[in-house]
């Protein structure tokens, strides 16, 4: 089946909208960010091309905890 057939049998209750998709993956992205960086913010907006503001909003937006993601030493 050609692209625009494939996506017309997709029911459009099965389908996210773009902002659903879009909050989505910012989620997702930001938590591979923070398990990649080890919760570490300077080094997840490098990561990301962000600045660590943006990285604090983001993390905001989503109810993500960078401590979350910290190692269990770092925490005590």
């Amino acid at each position: 089946l050609g692209i625009a057939q494939m996506a017309l049998q997709n029911r459009p209750e099965q389908m996210l909208s773009f902002g659903q998709a879009k909050q989505e993956f910012e989620r997702n992205y930001l938590i591979n960010i923070m398990r990649i960086s080890d919760g570490n913010i300077t080094n997840a907006a490098a990561i990301a091309d962000l600045t660590r503001t943006y990285i604090y909003k983001l993390l905001e937006q989503h109810a993500i905890n960078p401590d979350d993601f910290r190692e269990a030493q770092d925490k005590e």
